[in-house]
């Protein structure tokens, strides 16, 4: 049993009480330990001045505009390097197709030795010669400035006709879209190269 301001314990005495009251000073409220809770915590923001904000937003915004101006100077140099590298396969395509020219006036020069004269070479002594080559032809005068469609280098196809017993005419296609001819002349004006139609070396 339990009395506001003390309590029973047991008797220390020489006589025969068993317990005693003593005062504790105890009150009926409960003594537990009062906790608070800690303050709150600020947040990042909240703990730095406005100074120090503004100069993280304009780092912020000179990291983007780095950025952007960085993004646009490799859109350029690709776009560069694409330009380029068109113009590095267009060059080689047309390099092919003059090579291919040059191997069939080859093949020309040596028909018109056993006949001495272009207008006989037929194309079947062509393919005997060079089978290689698609030959287009005979064709009509002026095929070294415009080739029949079908004679595309890139089918290893020639344009060809004799424009005499000492002369002939041959022409092609890049692939790059480009034309390219030759005007043979073996007594008279010797080769005469055309691009596009147009006398040009090459």
């Amino acid at each position: 049993m339990h009395v506001a301001g003390g309590e029973w314990a047991p008797w220390s005495g020489e006589d025969e009480r068993s317990h005693e009251w003593r005062d504790t000073d105890r009150s009926t409220v409960s003594q537990q330990p009062v906790t608070t809770k800690p303050p709150r915590k600020m947040g990042w923001w909240a703990r730095r001045s406005f100074g120090q904000i503004a100069f993280m937003v304009l780092v912020a915004l000179a990291a983007i505009a780095a950025v952007v101006v960085l993004l646009a100077t490799a859109g350029g140099t690709v776009a560069d390097t694409m330009e380029q590298d068109s113009a590095v396969v267009g060059k080689g395509r047309d390099l092919a197709a003059k090579s291919l020219l040059r191997n069939a006036m080859t093949a020309l020069d040596s028909a018109f030795m056993e006949s001495m004269d272009f207008t006989a070479v037929t194309r079947t002594d062509l393919e005997a010669i060079e089978p290689a080559i698609a030959w287009m032809g005979p064709s009509d005068a002026g095929v070294c400035k415009y080739p029949p469609d079908s004679a595309q280098a890139g089918d290893n196809a020639v344009g060809w006709t004799g424009i005499g017993a000492t002369g002939y005419e041959i022409g092609t296609w890049s692939d790059s879209g480009v034309c390219f001819g030759v005007k043979v002349d073996r007594t008279g004006d010797g080769y005469t190269y055309y691009r596009d139609g147009v006398i040009t070396a090459w």
